[in-house]
């Protein structure tokens, strides 16, 4: 759990020192390989943003891939290893007693998620989902799995409701099906054709772990809503909602190092936040420019997207904005236009190799809002 500065951080009150700085740096690093960034990634070991009928892969083909690249990667950051793949088929009985088969899951996305009832970030996220089942029940499955008797999630239930279908593991599903390898709480994004789009491991405790979800997962389910399964598939080639080039608001004169479509999704090596000095040096940046106002009202996450290009150079910025409960608003100009302008001037960010070539790559930042104030930026 990250210390409660980390957790809820005022840009108002924000003066960073140099203790502070190391301190957040290192909560930072853990924290990029805890938090979802959207959509199936490139990864150096495997194409893992090949999303196509031609290479789609058994359950089992995924673990032994994220077993490779957790034991290639010095923090093993399995982070959306097993896109692409099947669900594995499967027969169950819910603990409230519905029959349901892998196949009766087809026709709509689903979300998974893997728990136990006494994993602290596992029960922080119960409100959000909560939430998501509530805005998306006629559209999306919702099913947890936990690690526990149907005794055990049935008390636990009348303490904590929580909306999905539930199944217990009193018939080892987990393990014998699932062969789960990862840590609690999981999380995967599956399509109208059983294939798994986004899969994430870990979360937060306390009022970040809404927050955390929010960031993860609603952007990737508004794109699979939007399209059809076919469609899903070519929009998850590792770019979940291209940003292309729109002449009336972008740079013309913003130039990609490689093609459109190898712009490599929210690029991570283990090595922080791809910025010079990291999130210390952004938060400095927010904390002198960044204005707000005691009448504004605004609250919710405000999420921009961009791509950085192998010269370190940005542009194509776009804006996302929702409320806590996950609805679509809009926030004030004055909130929105200074978050932009102040964003399109930072000149810290890093270009990046992939196998000794130069890339273009996406980033995101997040924006927590109370009362026209950021709280917090992530990751």
């Amino acid at each position: 759990m990250l210390p409660s500065s980390a957790r809820r951080m005022s840009l108002r009150r924000y003066k960073p020192s140099k203790h502070r700085k190391i301190t957040m740096i290192k909560y930072l690093t853990i924290l990029i390989f805890s938090l979802s960034l959207i959509g199936c990634k490139e990864s150096s070991y495997d194409k893992l943003s090949i999303y196509s009928k031609e290479n789609l892969i058994s359950y089992e083909e995924a673990q032994i891939r994220c077993q490779n690249i957790k034991d290639e990667t010095p923090l093993g950051n399995t982070e959306d290893c097993m896109c692409n793949a099947m669900l594995p088929e499967f027969s169950i009985t819910t603990i409230e007693g519905k029959d349901i088969q892998s196949k009766d899951l087809t026709g709509r996305p689903t979300i998974v998620n893997f728990w136990f009832t006494t994993c602290a970030p596992c029960i922080a996220e119960v409100p959000g989902f909560n939430t998501l089942e509530d805005k998306y029940r006629d559209k999306i499955n919702f099913l947890s799995i936990a690690r526990n008797s149907k005794s055990e999630i049935e008390e636990f239930l009348k303490i904590n409701p929580w909306n999905f279908d539930h199944i217990s593991n009193d018939t080892n599903i987990i393990d014998s099906v699932f062969n789960h390898q990862f840590g609690y709480p999981t999380t995967f994004l599956i399509d109208k054709n059983g294939v798994i789009i986004r899969s994430f491991t870990g979360g937060a405790t306390g009022d970040q772990a809404g927050y955390y979800l929010q960031k993860r997962i609603v952007f990737a389910i508004e794109e699979v809503l939007r399209t059809s399964p076919l469609e899903s598939r070519e929009l998850y080639q590792g770019n979940i909602g291209n940003l292309e080039n729109n002449p009336n608001i972008d740079d013309q004169s913003f130039i990609l190092c490689n093609k459109e479509n190898q712009i490599m999704q929210y690029f991570s090596d283990g090595n922080g936040l791809q910025y010079i000095d990291e999130k210390a040096e952004i938060l400095k940046e927010f904390h002198k420019n960044y204005k707000s106002n005691k009448s504004n009202t605004d609250t919710g996450v405000l999420t921009l997207r961009f791509i950085v290009n192998c010269q370190g150079e940005t542009d194509r910025f776009r804006l996302y904005e929702m409320d806590n409960n996950y609805q679509e608003i809009k926030f004030s100009k004055s909130v929105s236009d200074q978050i932009l302008s102040i964003a399109k001037s930072l000149k810290g960010w890093k270009s990046k190799k992939l196998n000794g070539t130069p890339i273009d790559y996406y980033q995101i930042l997040s924006f927590k809002i109370e009362q026209g104030e950021i709280i917090d930026i992530l990751p």
